[in-house]
């Protein structure tokens, strides 16, 4: 039987910021209070949604990079062309990245029903441990009410691996 690909995903907890300001007093107010700033979990992709939505960005993405190297060059009619097309494409890239996020914490929400395994990381960069079956809920929830999601995808490996493949990777400057 073929293994799916892991998702490891880093939700964003809170509100959307405004301003840097205002992101700043949100990380502040919740390291003081020692709740986290994001929670880090781990799953395998059985669906393959989250996998295609990651590829498909970073398709998208070398798209752009060729397109402005275009640009550079450009004059004229050609030039408008591919403004045109750069802001398309920027236009959509944004739609998967804030989709990617609402993929993954749906199918992590479909993972924890079926009682698949995930896995999370305690602290910053701490061990990753099988989550108890008290804290799925809260797990959930709070990926559900993240506003935006680092997500990676790698191969085929143990849920608990330090040493893994990426396949792609789908971040807001990405």
């Amino acid at each position: 039987m073929l293994q799916a690909n892991i998702v490891h995903a880093e939700f964003f907890n809170g509100k959307r910021p405004e301003s840097l300001e205002e992101l700043f007093a949100e990380a502040k107010d919740r390291m003081k209070d020692r709740a986290p700033i994001k929670t880090r979990v781990r799953f395998f992709d059985e669906s393959g949604l989250v996998t295609a939505f990651v590829l498909e960005a970073e398709v998208l993405q070398r798209k752009r990079w060729a397109n402005s190297a275009k640009l550079k060059r450009a004059r004229g009619l050609r030039r408008k062309w591919l403004i045109w097309q750069g802001n398309r494409m920027s236009n959509r890239h944004l739609q998967i990245i804030y989709g990617a996020a609402a993929v993954a914490s749906e199918q992590l929400a479909i993972a924890v029903k079926l009682g698949r395994k995930v896995a999370i990381e305690d602290d910053y960069r701490g061990p990753l441990r099988l989550v108890r079956p008290e804290e799925l809920h809260e797990l959930v929830e709070s990926c559900r009410k993240a506003y935006h999601a680092w997500i990676w995808v790698f191969a085929p490996n143990k849920l608990l691996a330090d040493k893994n493949q990426t396949l792609g990777q789908i971040y807001l400057d990405s």
